[in-house]
């Protein structure tokens, strides 16, 4: 369950979102107990988000990240 403390972290909460991994972002601002364990609940007993976030990881898991980075400089030089 995403909640934005600092820096990125509410951009990256709100992609997790808009992928359909998480039902929504709690806000540290408006973090309570209930609002917390609500979101929880959905995440965790509607399946969906389940099988969103396994199809998710399978795409990140066939990526190859570091393989552009050999050829990052070139691209700028060049």
């Amino acid at each position: 369950m995403p909640v934005p403390v600092r820096f990125d972290a509410g951009f990256w909460s709100s992609r997790l979102v808009a992928l359909g991994v998480a039902p929504a972002v709690v806000p540290l601002r408006r973090l309570t107990v209930d609002a917390l364990s609500a979101a929880l609940l959905r995440a965790t007993r509607d399946p969906a988000y389940r099988r969103r976030a396994a199809a998710l990881g399978a795409r990140v898991r066939g990526e190859d990240g570091a393989a552009p980075v050999p050829a990052a400089p070139a691209r700028l030089t060049g």
